[in-house]
């Protein structure tokens, strides 16, 4: 299956691909090998589009043969009140806990800094916190 890669967050992005388990839930995939994003299909899981995306199955994943480090999981949560976003989280799914995922900080740190910059030249506006920005919450525990 061929993906779409994803350079700047638009309403026809979060109309196709959001809502996914729940109303406002956006999840991406950033491929640090071409750092681009990649949407999840609201009707597949983590891991299915990760091997999609990697060509490979999942045995090749359980074996470690294949680096699923390379795709560190960004979540969008849209409000679906204030159409805005309201927070975002890089790291954590189901995938890394369901394989006990460790990516290397430096995946870690280029997805933020990716992430920060789609943010920034998005449609969606950004519901604004205390500090002005956007909660963006990185799990350096799933590092190595």
């Amino acid at each position: 299956m061929k993906y779409e890669y994803v350079k700047k967050l638009t309403w026809d992005i979060v109309n196709k691909y959001g809502d996914r388990k729940k109303s406002g839930l956006l999840c991406l995939f950033y491929d640090t090998r071409n750092k681009k994003f990649i949407p999840i299909p609201r009707n597949k899981e983590h891991i299915i589009t990760a091997t999609e995306i990697l060509g490979c199955d999942i045995k090749d994943i359980e074996t470690g043969e294949v680096d699923i480090s390379v795709l560190v999981p960004v979540t969008i949560f849209i409000n679906p009140e204030t159409n805005k976003i309201e927070e975002v989280i890089i790291g954590p799914s189901g995938i890394s806990m369901r394989f006990g995922i460790k990516y290397p900080k430096t995946y870690f740190q280029e997805a933020i800094v990716a992430t920060s910059t789609l943010l920034n030249n998005s449609e969606i506006p950004i519901e604004e916190g205390k500090a002005g920005k956007v909660s963006i919450k990185a799990v350096w525990g799933l590092t190595k």
